[in-house]
């Protein structure tokens, strides 16, 4: 009876001590999870000019916050708008004689240069009996040189005069190349992308917020001159930021893409925040050097990014977090 009570005791110890090493073991992965500590970053981006001038305007400081598309400041543009007149009346000048090419001249105009042609005929005829006139006076010894060299001037000027006209007249009548035509379309094109061109360097000219965020850095000054592409600010979007974090290679494989992650920060010592993974590294690195011991910084580690939901504005960038991922859960992802 006696050794049948004993059976019955180790047969109940042996349940219960399953039990609680099941319990236990169970309680390990639940609750057990990966620890790693880093630093909070944000989405910086460069605000710089994409024209060179002189700021005229600037209003913002350090902190101050901007939504997208708000104007941060201007570059001076008088001159611009000036190149824009000369560029447009350009324009205005290559159209008109394009026109002009395209449908000729009127029978009127046409006319009027026949008639040109043939005043300038007879005043070259005159001349030519000048010239013939003196020549023969010249060599007579009755006249100078030069009023011989006088008389030869100006029949070569009313040739040429002539001449000139009979080719506008033949232009007139026949019609313009298509040579011409093409030449004109052409730098028609050209100054019509000018125009183009300095319209964009005007609207460049307002150099507005490239993302909704906080001025963490500023650079330049009203009435410092910058160059194109010359840094004014940095703005940094603080709605989404990350927890950067590293792992080294016993652990690796413990975690996923989009796993859930607890995020703690001093200011907050006993709140936790929810978290992502958004980034896994493929390639091994040495430990930063921001960690403390020197032993941790030869270490090869893989880096991680924690997505957090920054809307209330509580993380910023190089602030200290811990993050506390669950072993149970990666294991079963990676299975």
């Amino acid at each position: 009876m006696i050794r049948f009570f004993i059976k019955i005791l180790f047969l109940f110890v042996s349940v219960n001590l399953f039990l609680y090493i099941s319990g236990c073991s169970k309680t390990e992965n639940s609750y057990n999870p990966i620890k790693a500590s880093g630093f909070i970053e944000a989405r910086e981006v460069d605000i710089r000019s994409e024209i060179s001038g002189k700021i005229v305007s600037l209003g913002f400081e350090e902190g101050d916050k901007f939504k997208k598309d708000e104007m941060l400041c201007m570059i001076d543009r008088e001159k611009l708008e000036f190149q824009l007149k000369q560029a447009e009346a350009k324009v205005g000048e290559i159209r008109a004689r394009l026109s002009l090419l395209k449908r000729g001249l009127r029978k009127e105009e046409i006319d009027k240069a026949k008639n040109l042609v043939q005043e300038l005929t007879e005043k070259r005829d005159l001349a030519r009996t000048e010239y013939e006139r003196t020549k023969e006076l010249f060599e007579k010894g009755v006249l100078s040189k030069s009023a011989f060299d006088t008389a030869k001037t100006a029949l070569k000027m009313a040739e040429e005069e002539r001449l000139g006209t009979q080719r506008q007249y033949e232009i007139a009548k026949n019609g313009y190349r298509k040579e011409e035509i093409d030449e004109s379309q052409f730098a028609l094109k050209g100054a019509e992308l000018r125009v183009e061109a300095i319209k964009r360097n005007i609207m460049d000219s307002e150099i507005l917020s490239p993302a909704t965020g906080i001025i963490t850095k500023k650079v330049a000054e009203e009435g410092e001159y910058v160059p194109s592409g010359g840094l004014i600010a940095t703005i940094t979007d603080l709605s989404y930021v990350w927890l950067k974090i590293y792992l080294p290679e016993n652990e690796y494989g413990k975690v996923m893409i989009g796993q859930k992650v607890k995020i703690k920060i001093d200011s907050f010592p006993k709140k936790y925040f929810d978290g992502k993974i958004i980034y896994i590294s493929s390639e091994a690195e040495f430990t930063p050097k921001n960690i403390q011991t020197q032993e941790d910084r030869v270490k090869l580690v893989y880096a991680l990014k924690v997505g957090i939901n920054n809307s209330e504005g509580i993380f910023k960038p190089g602030m200290p977090a811990d993050a506390f991922i669950e072993v149970e859960i990666a294991s079963l992802g990676s299975q």
